[in-house]
């Protein structure tokens, strides 16, 4: 069927599969599946950190991961790069028939592959022995298919090492994109720079990113996505720096980086660092409302702070309290620490203020209930605030209490409540 597709249909259709894979490597939750496997090889896995583990419900890398479980620290594999780049050290680079005449070989294949944007080459194409590329089909480098023509086995490979054919060329990362023509195909290979620039490159990791982000000439797709993919990365002081000039120069590109920051070093960053600079600016108040609503990610990983950044938003007015009030009642109906300070007077805030969300806090106000045994002032008020003096003499109650099944935790906890 694809052979029936232009080449821009076919450019489309990869663009779906790899935003889809993005999608599903991002949520790819099967490490306990993956714990077999691993105790099969002989692998101690209690201490795998927690990135690791979601690397490995991806088939791929838990098939690269095998060929190296015994080999290295899984404390150095903190991204996909790093498992790609400790993969291809160990099984190419220190293999005494392969080592670097190998590499050479395989980067100058991967260089061909990208420039020529297909995914095989012809066996006689590659410059090397047969010995040597029996080996690398034997080591699950290469596939040799019917046709003749040669592959690798993992996409992820051939990303690593044209990023590797690169840098051995001293390009820089602004300049490897423009070497290519701006399809999507060649996203994986940013990312791959993006990632080896942070592991072999730390020191100008940032100059060469920002290079990459003010660059009119880049696709802006790409340079989306390496923003977007910024948040991948474990934030450190020394990026503070290119996040503060990507916000006051590229607000486009920073919205998009923190749409997707969910870490616990972000946290750290954006609230130490980020909102000393927007708090109490009134031309900042629309990202002191998307501080607001972003505040839920790390509302269970940090209950303390984040009520108290609520009550301030709330009570110093960052924003249109309709535009405050709605994330923190939704947020609220997925909050596990009620015994946290602040929650009390946080809900008295919401329920003396609020009018149109008024209707949503019966979960938040119910939870918090059934979690501290305490609040059955708040529970009255949330049932009984619609109700005017004329509804009570003439006996108009029906439609202005709220205290329906669905209105609560669950649709018995009103009749408990009241039992108790």
């Amino acid at each position: 069927a694809l052979e029936n597709l232009t080449y821009f249909k076919k450019l489309r259709l990869a663009v779906k599969i790899f935003t889809k894979y993005l999608e599903y490597s991002k949520e790819a939750s099967f490490f306990p599946g993956v714990k077999p496997l691993l105790e099969k090889w002989g692998v101690n896995h209690v201490l795998f950190p927690d990135e690791l583990k979601r690397m490995l419900g991806l088939p791929q890398n838990l098939r690269l991961f095998e060929y190296i479980a015994n080999r290295v620290e899984p404390a150095a594999l903190r991204s996909p790069y790093h498992l790609q780049d400790a993969f291809i050290e160990e099984i190419i680079v220190k293999d005494k028939n392969l080592g670097r005449p190998a590499i050479t070989a395989l980067q100058n294949m991967a260089a061909y592959l990208a420039q020529n944007r297909v995914q095989s080459m012809p066996k006689a194409a590659i410059a090397t022995d047969e010995a040597t590329i029996h080996r690398l089909v034997s080591q699950d480098v290469l596939v040799l298919q019917e046709t003749g023509r040669l592959t690798f086995t993992h996409q992820t490979l051939l990303d690593a090492l044209i990023v590797r054919d690169a840098l051995a060329k001293g390009l820089h990362f602004a300049e490897f994109i423009l070497t290519h023509p701006p399809f999507p195909f060649i996203r994986p290979f940013v990312r791959a720079f993006l990632f080896c620039l942070r592991a072999h490159c730390p020191g100008d990791f940032s100059r060469q990113v920002w290079e990459v982000l003010s660059n009119e000439e880049i696709a802006y797709h790409l340079r989306r996505l390496v923003a977007e993919s910024l948040t991948e990365l474990e934030p450190e002081a020394d990026d503070w720096p290119l996040i503060r000039r990507l916000f006051d120069q590229q607000p486009d590109l920073f919205r998009r980086l923190f749409w997707r920051v969910e870490g616990e070093s972000w946290f750290s960053l954006l609230s130490s660092q980020w909102l000393s600079i927007i708090r109490g600016r009134p031309e900042h108040e629309t990202w002191l409302i998307q501080f607001v609503d972003k505040l839920r990610v790390w509302l269970n990983s940090h209950p303390d702070e984040v009520i108290s950044y609520w009550r301030e938003a709330l009570q110093d007015g960052w924003g249109e309290k309709g535009n405050l009030y709605w994330p923190v009642i939704m947020a609220l109906n997925k909050f596990d620490h009620w015994q946290t300070t602040g929650v009390r007077e946080l809900l008295d805030t919401l329920l003396s203020k609020t009018e149109a969300e008024m209707d949503f806090l019966g979960k938040p106000i119910s939870l918090y209930i059934r979690a501290t045994g305490e609040g059955d002032d708040l529970l009255w008020h949330y049932i009984s605030n619609n109700v005017q003096d004329e509804d009570i003499s003439h006996l108009r109650l029906g439609n202005t209490l709220r205290c329906d099944p669905h209105e609560f935790c669950d649709e018995n906890f009103f009749r408990n409540r009241l039992q108790q």
